[in-house]
């Protein structure tokens, strides 16, 4: 709402309200006295834009999300870590706990069998169906 509030911007609209009878040229004492307050009203219009994003329930994040959801008497739940299924080489016995990783994530076999993301999140929920898990625990030999 505010990206056209730059420093440039601001300094062209100071340094235009002085009298043209005096220098305005970058390092006269004019400029030099106002840069330092252009570029801070540059920053309070950047921390502005982001105020506006917190404020409304469609852009915000966080604690201000939910705030927002509060005030309508919603309470957001926590993320909680996908499970999923996987199919290993018959015959292996996979202890509990055990790690595997792919695509930048990962699981852990849990007791029922089924690997529980170590992220939480809809990270877990990835399209990774159909693709080799990489052990992290040395007794395997291959992975389906």
């Amino acid at each position: 709402m505010f990206e056209d509030q730059t420093f440039e911007v601001i300094m062209d609209r100071m340094l235009n309200s002085i009298s043209a009878d005096i220098d305005t040229r970058e390092g006269s004492v004019i400029y030099n006295a106002l840069a330092p307050a252009a570029a801070e009203l540059a920053k309070s219009y950047i921390w502005l834009d982001t105020v506006l994003e917190l404020v409304f329930s469609d852009t915000a994040q966080g604690e201000f999300l939910d705030r927002r959801a509060t005030e309508v008497g919603i309470e957001r739940t926590a993320a909680t870590k996908a499970v999923r299924a996987a199919e290993f080489t018959e015959g292996v016995t996979i202890p509990v706990g055990s790690r595997f990783f792919v695509d930048n994530l990962y699981f852990q076999y849990t007791a029922d069998g089924t690997l529980e993301c170590e992220t939480a999140g809809e990270a877990g929920n990835a399209n990774i169906s159909g693709q080799n898990l990489l052990s992290l625990y040395l007794g395997f030999k291959r992975l389906l």
